[in-house]
């Protein structure tokens, strides 16, 4: 597999992180934001599997990566799908815009209100949710 980014990507940490906790190998190569084979869609980091599909999600590459056990899978995905319609979402307005504090505080609340009491998300296994 090969995970194709470019410098200072945040969203490739969380890609490698999987990597690392299944133990499955990943070679990097960092590339241009112009590099023309990334140009549709124009997104870094993208993961080239070893079956020949092109991941440019994050979240569904890391649990591509780190699949979680069924019966947990769901729970999972629930978090998957709140980092990226509530928390990248808000991450990115606060860049632009110090006025989004709150909304970006009161997300950060409804994750510590999730963990509170437990060391991981979902149950007491870490999964790509944490």
């Amino acid at each position: 597999m090969f995970l194709f980014t470019n410098e200072n990507n945040s969203h490739s940490l969380k890609i490698l992180i999987s990597a690392e906790l299944s133990n499955t190998p990943v070679k990097i190569e960092i590339v241009s934001a112009e590099d023309q084979r990334f140009q549709f869609p124009q997104r870094l980091p993208v993961l080239h599997t070893d079956h020949g599909d092109k991941i440019f999600s994050s979240n569904i590459a890391s649990n591509f990566l780190f699949r979680p056990p069924l019966n947990l899978a769901q729970k999972v995905d629930v978090w998957i799908f709140w980092d990226g319609t509530k928390l990248q979402p808000a991450l990115v307005e606060l860049s632009r815009k110090m006025d989004e504090f709150p909304v970006l505080k009161k997300l950060l609340s409804e994750l510590e209100l999730a963990l509170d009491g437990k060391d991981f998300i979902v149950e007491e296994m870490l999964t790509v949710a944490d």
